[in-house]
């Protein structure tokens, strides 16, 4: 895990949770950032939305829920490290 891409996130609770950046991927004229949980139990990456704030310095990063934007994304995110990453989930998201 490379520690200069960790960044903490704080969820609808109130709670902090700590991510892996992994990508960042330009789609349908949005950003999405693919993140993985530092947390040992969570297992699955979680796809972002970046809306950029108005009058603001600072982005907000929503999660997707739209079911093809985040097959789509991911499966950019998997055809870009083909080779260079094992993935698990042969039929996850495709």
């Amino acid at each position: 895990m490379n520690n200069d891409m960790i960044v903490t996130m704080t969820d609808e609770n109130g709670n902090n949770v700590k991510y892996e950046l992994l990508d960042v991927i330009n789609y349908n004229n949005n950003t999405y950032t693919v993140f993985y949980p530092t947390e040992p139990n969570d297992t699955e990456v979680v796809i972002f939305r970046i809306e950029e704030l108005e009058d603001s310095d600072n982005d907000e990063y929503i999660v997707e829920t739209d079911e093809h934007i985040i097959k789509e994304v991911y499966k950019r995110f998997k055809e870009r490290y083909k080779g260079k990453i094992l993935f698990a989930d042969k039929n996850v998201y495709d």
